[in-house]
């Protein structure tokens, strides 16, 4: 927590001027980008089996692999009100992927404040029922928070949505709560 908010405090400006509704979306920004420059990209030491680090490890080690860094960012994003949810791209064989949804809280008529570009987020339902645009970040992608979405979106659109992936069980999404 103390990390998210020394980010979002140095961007208090910006958030201070922006409207409430978009407040979600840019101090996932903010964070993804100062955090970003941060770490690296490492695989599992253990080849054999998949180990997941506590976001302070992944932090204290300045790098984990995909699902390290999800879980980081999902953390710091979560630590400030930051709906997340981790996906899980199971993949044929042992091979497996994981990134983050981040929910904008934003209604989908209100999607066009982020992007003009309806392919770029995915609606899910909240538990009040209610419609709310999620987008998808890929964590590897350690370079800047447009581009992590850009890849996000392309793996979730083809992997999720084209490939039928949600309803075939080789994709899953699970709330970080």
């Amino acid at each position: 927590m103390n990390i998210s908010k020394k980010i979002l405090s140095e961007n208090k400006t910006v958030l201070d001027t922006i409207p409430s509704d978009l407040s979600a979306f840019y101090k996932s920004k903010f964070i993804f980008n100062d955090f970003v420059k941060k770490l690296v990209y490492t695989s599992d030491p253990r080849a054999t089996a998949e180990y997941v680090q506590f976001p302070k490890q992944t932090l204290e080690l300045k790098g984990g692999d995909c699902d390290d860094l999800s879980v980081v960012y999902s953390s710091l994003l979560e630590s400030v009100g930051v709906q997340t949810a981790l996906v899980d791209y199971k993949g044929d064989g042992e091979i497996r992927h994981v990134n983050v949804l981040v929910n904008t809280g934003l209604e989908p008529a209100r999607a066009k404040l982020i992007t003009n570009n309806d392919s770029k987020y995915f609606i899910r339902k909240n538990e009040l029922d209610k419609d709310e645009v999620w987008i998808p970040i890929e964590t590897t992608s350690l370079t800047n928070f447009d581009e992590a979405w850009n890849i996000g979106v392309e793996k979730f659109n083809r992997e999720a949505i084209e490939n039928l992936g949600l309803a075939k069980n080789k994709v899953e999404i699970i709330d970080v709560y």
